[in-house]
């Protein structure tokens, strides 16, 4: 296991995900460059997404066409990851008086036919 790729090999173990290394120099490469463009992060919840239990990988060439396809870019190393933007507020609306009313008086008028046994549901 090259020592670059130890800190991938680490978190993936800490996933519960634990495959033999056995990748070629062309697919070490390939890993390394997915690692510079998606991340550490990125590559384990790939892993962990494919993961089946009844049948786990056991090699991580099980995964490098899952991981060829993730194109987020890695945050700068030393620095912070941007904070999402605050989601936009959801509009409440506001009961009018008259619908309040209306409202009311709808529900009085259900608990008073129940009442009166006139809802045809049981009691």
């Amino acid at each position: 296991m090259p020592d670059d790729l130890r800190p991938l090999a680490d978190a993936l173990t800490a996933r519960g995900l634990r495959a033999s290394y056995a990748l070629t120099p062309g697919q070490t490469d390939g890993v390394r460059a997915v690692l510079r463009r998606a991340g550490v992060g990125a590559m384990v919840a790939a892993a962990y997404r494919a993961h089946r239990a009844a049948d786990p990988a056991r090699w991580w060439s099980a995964w490098l066409n899952i991981w060829s396809g993730l194109h987020t870019p890695a945050p700068p190393t030393g620095s912070a990851p941007a904070p999402a933007p605050a989601p936009a507020p959801v509009p409440v609306p506001v009961p009018v008086v008259g619908d309040a009313v209306a409202g009311v008086a709808a529900c009085r008028a259900v608990l008073v036919a129940a009442g009166r046994g006139r809802t045809g549901g049981a009691r």
